[in-house]
């Protein structure tokens, strides 16, 4: 069963990251939409995964064949294409191309990538989801043992990260500081988790329902730093602070709950396509941005549309001849390799 306003909550989210950029790089509308605010389209993004792993895998059976095809459609979606840009960003770096991928100037950093130790710019986020993917087989596993094991251990878990402060552990790797930042992200994928198993077993009544629930994307850029200081001058520290947990999920909840699956805003085409390039879109909309910087920050409103069409047509591009045909080698990678085995297992029983 597909929730359908999901891909408009992705494609929504991967935005926010872009719009973020180039807010920062232009200063467009004085910064108001940057310096910080594309975390909150991270945050969704965390919270949609916890989301659908839950929803599509904890109610299938715990087995090796399960847990085997779970881990390559989830490799699938995301190795191909990071590891293509990483590739593409230490060759670049080393052919003395600045500026145009990401920053991996070395071989440390370029296997801090690989191994999904951490990442420069946005592609710090593909470890934890990652480290989350393999955490959710553990938690798939006690769930399928203990139907309520699952709920002591997201509390227990929840809590002491909460005691701890949501902290960012840092530890010393071949020379350099490396930062981990799984324990802080893992509430959102709590949330995410919790709210997937609620949305399997909960039938919302229709009285409870309205289109006007979509309103509460309102509430996003409120917490956008520049935004959310004109109204509260302490700040606040986006990663470490509970309330902007609170905020993004209950956003996330009316969304997904609330509004109806017919809401035309959420469920549409251009939402569809969104949700498809969504990822491809959030690695590969800074090139974009680079080539456009000079002109952009001289012109930021006339140049945004442009920058939003390349991004998009780029993105669609990687999806349809990157991301696609990598993801379908993945998928059949096992299938060929136990074709493969086949005659070897033959010949041993002759």
């Amino acid at each position: 069963m597909e929730v359908r306003k999901l891909n408009a909550l992705r494609g929504i989210a991967a935005l926010i990251v872009v719009i973020s950029h180039y807010s920062n790089t232009t200063s467009w509308l004085g910064g108001y939409l940057g310096h910080g605010a594309g975390q909150t389209g991270v945050m969704l993004f965390f919270l949609l995964s916890g989301f659908l792993m839950s929803f599509l895998y904890l109610a299938k059976p715990f087995n090796k064949a399960q847990v085997g095809r779970y881990l390559v459609a989830r490799l699938a979606r995301i190795i191909p294409l990071f590891f293509a840009v990483v590739g593409v960003s230490y060759l670049l770096e080393q052919l003395g191309v600045k500026g145009l991928f990401f920053e991996i100037e070395n071989g440390v950093q370029l296997l801090h990538h690989l191994l999904l130790i951490s990442g420069v710019n946005v592609l710090w986020t593909i470890p934890p989801e990652v480290q989350f993917y393999g955490l959710f087989v553990f938690m798939w596993w006690i769930a399928s043992k203990w139907s309520w094991s699952l709920w002591v251990f997201i509390t227990v878990s929840f809590a002491v990260i909460y005691y701890l402060g949501f902290p960012l552990i840092k530890l010393p790797w071949f020379g350099s500081i490396v930062g981990l930042p799984i324990l802080s992200s893992l509430p959102y994928f709590f949330v995410g988790v919790l709210m997937g198993q609620l949305y399997r077993v909960w039938i919302v009544p229709q009285w409870m329902m309205s289109n006007g629930f979509v309103l509460a994307l309102v509430f996003v850029p409120l917490l956008y730093p520049k935004i959310y200081k004109t109204f509260w001058p302490e700040g606040h520290q986006f990663w470490q602070d509970i309330e902007v947990l609170a905020v993004i999920s209950g956003v996330f909840f009316m969304v997904v709950f609330l509004v109806p699956a017919s809401n035309r805003l959420l469920s549409n085409a251009i939402g569809d396509f969104l949700g498809k390039i969504s990822f491809s879109l959030y690695l590969l909309h800074l090139p974009v941005l680079h080539l456009l910087e000079g002109q952009a920050k001289l012109n930021p409103s006339i140049y945004l549309p442009l920058y939003l069409f390349f991004s998009i047509m780029v993105a669609y591009l990687a999806y349809l001849y990157l991301e696609c045909p990598s993801r379908a080698a993945v998928r059949g990678l096992p299938a060929k390799l136990s074709q493969s085995r086949l005659p070897l297992e033959g010949a041993a029983k002759q």
